[in-house]
């Protein structure tokens, strides 16, 4: 007589148990994940900047010890390319030689896509054909190409307000010192850096808007600086106070080669000549 072995399956209230830990464990790992894979972007924004660095230092080696003229004489610092009924220029003229790609002007963290096309009066560009200036688009078209960085070689258009200086009469207020960007006139390295600035012109108004993640940020269709925290008059007095906009991991560019990693918090505040913003650029002791 043959005895078949009775096989034994899982039982409903085990599979429940299995279906538990797993979500569990899921639960546990999702967040560790998003925190790893927040890291890897940014290691890859500080590749681009080193990228960026390594391209424009090229430029100054092969240009007599100069920086690129800077694409825009007013107070953005983040555009590629402006109109030129404006008077301005775009950076790919100089400098596509050296950085052929847009990519690495952009953070990962941003917006940005490099295949998403605009239209341009009947025209369809990708922002790489943006970039190069194709078909010389922005010379008929009243527009801006601006990127996550902040662009400041040869950049004289922010003043830097002493800290503590709020004195509002003009004969004992101590005057803004002007930022000046790299070059034979100063000792400042500083090329550029993620993009940190407080404005009271954007809606929603009185914003902090960043082209990196923070925790209690929203996150906006900006392509350039996607994260923002929006409040009331004076917002900008809270990142004395708020851990959360002093604690942003942000990257700076220097023509040494190097790229430094440093706190929202340590910041230096610089103010646009035009008023719409200030821009908060790495600690002074680091541009030297």
């Amino acid at each position: 007589m043959v005895f078949m072995k009775k096989q034994k399956g899982f039982t409903l209230i085990e599979l429940l148990v299995v279906i538990s830990i797993i979500a569990l464990l899921v639960s546990i790992l999702m967040p560790a994940l998003s925190k790893a894979r927040e890291k890897a972007k940014l290691v890859v924004c500080s590749s681009n900047q080193h990228q960026l660095v390594l391209g424009v230092i090229a430029y100054h080696s092969d240009n007599d010890g100069n920086f690129p003229p800077h694409s825009t004489k007013v107070a953005r610092p983040n555009l590629l390319a402006r109109n030129k009924n404006t008077g301005d220029d775009y950076q790919y003229r100089y400098i596509g030689k050296y950085l052929p790609e847009v990519n690495v002007f952009n953070c990962p963290m941003s917006n940005f896509d490099a295949q998403s096309r605009w239209d341009f009066g009947g025209q369809e560009y990708t922002y790489q054909q943006l970039y190069e200036n194709k078909d010389d688009w922005f010379a008929s078209v009243q527009t801006d190409l601006s990127c996550s960085y902040v662009l400041l070689w040869s950049y004289e258009k922010y003043a830097a307000f002493p800290a503590n200086n709020s004195d509002n009469n003009p004969d004992t207020r101590i005057p803004p010192k002007p930022f000046m960007g790299p070059g034979k006139r100063t000792k400042n390295k500083l090329l550029v850096c993620d993009s940190f600035y407080f404005s009271n012109a954007l809606t929603p108004q009185n914003r902090w808007t960043c082209n990196h993640k923070f925790k209690g940020a929203s996150k906006s269709s900006s392509k350039t600086n996607p994260y923002y925290v929006a409040g009331s008059p004076g917002l900008e007095t809270e990142l004395d106070t708020n851990t959360d906009l002093q604690n942003i991991p942000l990257n700076a560019g220097y023509s040494d080669g190097s790229v430094r990693r440093y706190q929202s918090g340590e910041s230096v505040r610089q103010q646009a000549v035009s008023g719409w913003a200030a821009t908060y650029l790495p600690p002074i002791q680091m541009w030297k």
